[in-house]
């Protein structure tokens, strides 16, 4: 993660499951939603692109916010080129990566995955546009 380990505080970085986050809960229902309350990124949910300073490439927004949604097939480990994951039109779950405003740090990162079925309605998972 760009911006340390899984402690580190990500506010100013990224839009991670923190304090404000709990603010979802109902009235004075127990705040069971799993996150890091010591932190506050300054969102409840989703933000606005460029909100957060840029990795060392420059690029915003590649963790939290939202998880990014990809065509990959999701296949266990280890990664072989000729199994077909990287054939968007295939059948089966599909890959998110990146974690979302939901997720702790843990979760918000590159390497973690999540399967979905294409047809599956997800609250925190959508795309990364790039561009210059």
């Amino acid at each position: 993660m760009n911006y340390g380990t899984v402690d580190a505080d990500f506010g100013k970085l990224a839009n991670f499951a923190d304090q404000r986050v709990v603010s979802l809960c109902r009235r004075d229902s127990p705040k069971w939603i799993p996150c890091i309350r010591s932190v506050n990124d300054g969102s409840v949910i989703t933000n606005n692109v460029g909100k957060y300073a840029p990795n060392a490439w420059g690029l915003h927004d590649m963790h939290g916010n939202v998880a990014e949604w990809t065509l990959t097939t999701y296949k266990g480990y280890p990664y072989d080129v000729g199994d077909g994951r990287d054939n968007g039109a295939a059948d089966g779950r599909k890959v998110a990566r990146g974690g979302s405003f939901y997720d702790r740090p843990k979760r918000c990162r590159s390497a973690f995955r999540l399967p979905y079925r294409p047809y599956q309605k997800v609250f925190n998972v959508g795309f990364r546009v790039i561009g210059q």
